[in-house]
């Protein structure tokens, strides 16, 4: 685990799914540099704080957020 200001950070998997209509996963894709599949792993304090860090559009959800060992 890194420490990063006195705080443990840990990993998360995060899994997106596509909910809406509108624009599709892979024009999505480009305009936000990640794709819904694979699932991304990132740091993060908590899962709330993993959930901060995304800034999704409607058509997007977080499906699955796993802690990674």
């Amino acid at each position: 685990m890194a420490k990063k200001m006195g705080k443990v950070m840990h990993l998360f998997e995060v899994e997106f799914e596509w909910v809406g209509k509108g624009k599709s996963p892979s024009s999505l894709e480009g305009e936000y540099g990640f794709g819904i599949n694979p699932p991304i792993t990132i740091q993060a304090k908590s899962i709330s704080d993993a959930k901060r860090q995304f800034k999704l559009p409607k058509s997007i959800a977080i499906r699955k957020i796993t802690k990674v060992m």
